[in-house]
């Protein structure tokens, strides 16, 4: 079930302009977003808009407490947890 949430998130980021791959055939892309997000943190990104948002505003749309949504965050100046995601945020 687990890996159901990664490729779905990979699909996703394949629509997008910097795609990504969502099938290699090895299931890499896959080792590759469990290595980045947590399980928990991929099933948000798959609700996320192109554009920034505040928490507040990602709970109402998607019916989740906003505590909930914005603990998903990495920390203010937390620069590595910002840098891995970087190849997946549109800009």
């Amino acid at each position: 079930m687990t890996d159901d949430v990664y490729q779905r998130l990979a699909e996703h980021l394949d629509t997008l302009p910097q795609r990504f791959p969502s099938n290699t055939g090895t299931g890499l892309e896959l080792k590759v977003l469990r290595h980045i997000f947590s399980p928990e943190e991929a099933e948000m990104a798959l609700q996320l808009q192109p554009m920034p948002e505040f928490p507040a505003n990602i709970a109402k749309r998607i019916g989740k407490d906003p505590e909930e949504t914005g603990a998903l965050r990495p920390p203010h100046g937390s620069l590595p947890a910002i840098r891995q995601r970087l190849p997946f945020i549109c800009g």
